[in-house]
């Protein structure tokens, strides 16, 4: 078959039909290429999402930063351990160790009466106790009284009186402030001599 080598109409349109179809699908495959995952939907991206992997080895130390601000002191905790000085036992719960109360470490009037147990204050544990007297004359069939006071720094504990003969009767005898009363009848016929005693203890 002999082919015509003159171009027609219909030749040029097909080929440059063809030449339009090839560069356009090129234009349109560089129109729509992925460059980024942007471009594809978060859903579709999710659903690619493979598997974690495995942890990689830890990177190097990073440089020391600079340390930060002091903090708030907190509440005193509990005291522990062993007791020492005047206690015994251990921390929390310490005792007051054997023979460490001694008379300059109580305070004045620290320990009343109520804190002592009967029986042990003993006469060597008191001070000293001052008798003091006074005496006076009562006249004949008459009536008398001598009273006498403790000195200062001692306080009256006991009193007691003595007539000067038989006769001479006491009505009263009792403490008067810090000291005592002595009250007596005469009846003697003659005056006579009456003695009152306190017995004052050092304080």
């Amino acid at each position: 078959m002999l082919i015509r080598k003159r171009l027609t109409y219909a030749n040029i349109v097909a080929t440059l039909a063809l030449l339009f179809s090839m560069s356009g699908g090129a234009l349109a495959a560089r129109h729509y290429l992925i460059t980024s995952t942007k471009q594809i939907s978060p859903k579709v991206v999710k659903s690619l999402k493979g598997k974690r992997g495995r942890r990689g080895p830890a990177g190097p130390s990073g440089a020391q930063g600079p340390q930060g601000e002091q903090g708030p002191q907190g509440a005193v905790g509990p005291s522990t351990g062993p007791a020492g000085g005047d206690l015994s036992g251990t921390y929390p719960n310490p005792t007051i160790g054997e023979a460490k109360v001694t008379t300059t470490k109580l305070a004045d009037s620290s320990v009343t009466s109520a804190k002592i147990a009967d029986g042990q204050v003993r006469a060597a544990d008191l001070g000293a106790i001052v008798e003091v007297k006074e005496s006076t004359t009562v006249a004949a069939n008459g009536d008398g009284s001598v009273s006498v006071q403790c000195p200062t720094g001692t306080v009256v504990i006991s009193g007691g009186f003595q007539p000067g003969v038989f006769g001479v009767e006491a009505t009263s005898s009792l403490r008067s402030g810090n000291g005592w009363l002595y009250q007596a009848v005469n009846k003697v016929g003659s005056p006579e001599t009456m003695t009152v005693k306190a017995y004052c203890l050092e304080a």
